[in-house]
């Protein structure tokens, strides 16, 4: 999907289609990008871009 056509509020696996191996893949890419470590817990979280957005910026800050 073209980067100007997501939305803040798109689901992940509803609207980008995220399937669990995609999610396992993106977490890793977060977590090593951001330098995070996302626990099991917080995952069922970020269920959006949004809730994403606001998971990095609490935990990064």
């Amino acid at each position: 999907m073209p980067k100007n056509r997501i939305s803040e509020e798109a689901s992940l696996r509803d609207e980008l289609f995220v399937d669990e191996l995609d999610m396992n893949c993106f977490l890793f890419y977060l977590e090593t990008r951001f330098d995070v470590a996302i626990q099991n817990e917080e995952l069922p979280q970020l269920t959006s871009v949004k809730s994403t957005i606001d998971y990095l910026q609490k935990h990064c800050a």
